[in-house]
């Protein structure tokens, strides 16, 4: 009876002492955007695709369970939502993630403006990844980026 006790004693100290550092065994995925890109274009909607590059340095898989992202074009908050296609991105491995935003006909006045002129139009993502690891649970991977949208004006009118 002893000897049972002694061991599920130890056992919970291993696990306790495992939890405590675990989160230094686990390394954060690294995310990088890649591309934006203005996909199509019609009379009511434009969609746009930010593509990312997710880097795991962990030995086991991740399962990115959702973005939620605030994106900003030409000054003016245009989305705050979240995507939640669920990719898994392998152990030491990169994976590809698109996340498609549509502009809505009301919004797309203003934009075409910006995309139509001489000069790119900027934006602004701020997203937060959420990766599902085993054991361990959620982790959040925070990304902020400016750039510009390139201008749709034919190069011949520039």
């Amino acid at each position: 009876m002893k000897r049972a006790a002694l061991f599920l004693l130890l056992i919970a100290a291993v696990a306790l002492a495992g939890c405590s550092g675990f989160g230094r065994l686990v390394e954060r995925p690294k995310v990088d955007l890649v591309a934006v890109d203005v996909v199509n274009l019609t009379l009511t909607t434009a969609e746009l695709s930010f593509e990312f590059q997710v880097r795991n340095p962990n030995r086991m898989a991740l399962v990115l369970e959702e973005i939620r992202y605030h994106l900003q074009l030409a000054g003016k908050p245009w989305a705050d939502e979240r995507y939640g296609e669920r990719i898994e991105i392998p152990g030491l491995g990169r994976g590809r993630v698109r996340l498609p935003v549509t502009v809505r006909f009301k919004d797309l006045a203003r934009l075409l403006g910006k995309l139509f002129s001489d000069r790119p139009a900027p934006y602004e993502i701020a997203a937060d990844f959420r990766f599902d690891l085993p054991v361990v649970g959620g982790i959040t991977v925070p990304l902020r980026e400016r750039g510009e949208l390139p201008s749709l004006r034919p190069r011949f009118l520039r």
